[in-house]
């Protein structure tokens, strides 16, 4: 499904749009969605660039060796009376 939007755009904005059109050979609502859609995959990464630092900053201190990585997590979630 769509849905129409109207945005006014100054002169200036719209001679950009218009020329951004032309040169990929495009219409300018094509061109609009193009756009949008470079901003949220832009916005996504920032998003995820950061959540990468806020995890490296963490301390998660000195890690097991994996078999005994597995023994904690199997007894921590381990069924109960099966």
């Amino acid at each position: 499904m769509t849905t129409r939007l109207g945005v006014r755009l100054d002169s200036a904005r719209r001679s950009r749009l218009d020329e951004i059109a032309q040169s990929k050979g495009a219409p300018v609502s094509e061109v609009v969605r193009s756009l949008i859609d470079d901003a949220y995959e832009d916005m996504r990464r920032e998003r995820i660039r950061r959540a990468v630092d806020e995890l490296c900053g963490m301390n998660a201190g000195d890690m097991p060796d994996p078999e005994e990585l597995a023994r904690q997590l199997e007894s921590a979630h381990a069924p109960c009376g099966f």
